[in-house]
């Protein structure tokens, strides 16, 4: 079974509670801190699995799969009985899945004192962006007031539904953070890409 399976007396480090997202296969995982370590659950599926800590970064379930700290917003997921090995990275999103996006689309535009300008914005959205750590790119284009959005997946209209924010029919949306960065919400997930040079 992939990821998450029950098996330490060192208590589970609290940065681990939260969402995590591997980007090559489209998981999300949420992980809760338990007495001994933690419980984790893709979210797509209901059922739990139990994961005790064997070292300060390290937990392990009862058949030998293990969860690897490797910094602060990455967790590795070994199988005992393959060398396959799966790349967490710290979701960021509270720890509500289902949190509505459009309290971030009203934050966002309560903080922006400037002038909101369709055309230039568009013009900022458009070229490659990248996630620095998977390589996971997408291609904006120009369309008029719209933009045209390439993925692995296929290509789709996104439309401007609030100042900043373009949407799909499918309630995918991005936005150019303040950063520069491009923050992508796709399919429940929060990406957050990098301008390609």
């Amino acid at each position: 079974m992939l990821l998450v399976g029950t098996y330490c007396t060192l208590s589970a480090s609290p940065i681990l509670e939260g969402f995590w997202n591997n980007y090559d296969h489209d998981i999300t995982l949420e992980i809760r801190d338990t007495y001994d370590g933690f419980k984790a659950k893709r979210t797509d599926r209901g059922k739990w699995y139990y994961y005790k800590q064997q070292s300060p970064n390290r937990f392990i379930d009862r058949e030998g799969n293990a969860y690897s700290i490797t910094d602060k917003n990455t967790l590795i997921w070994e199988d005992r009985y393959s060398n396959k090995r799966l790349s967490f990275f710290r979701r960021d999103i509270e720890n509500n899945r289902n949190r509505d996006y459009r309290d971030r689309d009203n934050r966002y535009r309560e903080q922006s004192p400037r002038p909101y300008n369709p055309r230039l914005m568009i013009r900022a959205l458009e070229g490659s962006w990248f996630h620095p750590t998977t390589n996971a790119r997408i291609d904006v284009y120009r369309r008029n007031l719209n933009l045209r959005v390439r993925t692995r997946r296929g290509t789709a209209t996104y439309r401007a539904t609030l100042p900043g924010v373009f949407e799909d029919s499918r309630g995918n949306k991005i936005r150019l953070l303040e950063s520069g960065r491009l923050e992508h919400f796709y399919r429940g997930n929060i990406i957050v890409l990098e301008r390609a040079r």
